[in-house]
């Protein structure tokens, strides 16, 4: 979290993992804030939020997938 969150103030767009929802949308917002801070002002649809188990290899694949969708390359 506290990395995505530093990246996003610096300008940088990511994707955003974790199994509960909840604590995605947090992460999200303060992603959003952090990138405001920074100067950067990335909206919310700036980053990739998918909710999954990173053990299961299939959504593993499947997120790395919507990642190359989103935003061109990893």
């Amino acid at each position: 979290r506290a990395t995505a969150i530093a990246l996003a103030g610096a300008g940088w767009v990511v994707t955003l993992t974790a199994r509960r929802e909840v604590e995605l949308c947090e992460t999200q917002t303060l992603c959003v804030k952090s990138s405001k801070e920074g100067g950067a002002s990335l909206l919310e649809d700036a980053f990739l939020v998918v909710s999954g188990d990173i053990t299961n290899e299939e959504f593993v694949h499947e997120l790395f997938k919507r990642t190359i969708e989103k935003f061109g390359k990893l």
